[in-house]
């Protein structure tokens, strides 16, 4: 059945879709052990073609109703929101840590600065299409960031990336 499928790719976007998201571009075992499970759990019930359609009916956008106003889509926004928070948190705890030591304050600072600012720019964003269209941003790192003497001792070892460069 899988390869049947696979032979209509372009015409399948939902099946292709699905592949993109369950099998992050390497293979298919996740999209495999999901079809497994799936008929494992379908095969149990009484009425397994009345249990899917209410799944189906379950995970359906109403017509003409954003996504955010469903109950995965609010569930999936608080999620979002309660990761942002969470996250804001702590880089507010970082810069208050950076500013107790001058180098530090002068290395990580700008950085986490700029990772609050984005992450305030993502929790703005409270609708479906605008948090599918922020995605999430790359927060970058810090290089260097260990004191001299680690640093100089893993060069020494061999094992310092930075040594390699």
């Amino acid at each position: 059945m899988l390869s049947e499928l696979y032979a209509k790719l372009d015409d399948e976007p939902d099946f292709a879709a699905m592949i993109d998201t369950l099998g992050y571009g390497r293979d298919d075992r996740r999209l495999l052990e999901l079809a497994e499970r799936s008929y494992e759990v379908m095969r149990c019930k009484v009425d397994p073609e009345a249990w899917m359609a209410d799944c189906m009916r379950a995970y359906a956008l109403p017509e003409g109703t954003p996504a955010e106003q469903t109950l995965w889509g609010a569930y999936y926004l608080k999620a979002r929101r309660d990761a942002l928070e969470s996250a804001d948190a702590m880089l507010a705890q970082a810069e208050a840590l950076c500013r107790a030591d001058a180098a530090l304050e002068q290395k990580c600072l700008p950085l986490l600065q700029k990772n609050r600012e984005t992450v305030h720019a993502l929790m703005a964003e409270t609708t479906w299409d605008g948090c599918v269209e922020a995605g999430l941003p790359s927060f970058g790192g810090v290089r260097g960031s260990c004191s001299d003497a680690d640093a100089e001792g893993r060069r020494k070892r061999g094992t310092d990336s930075d040594a390699a460069q």
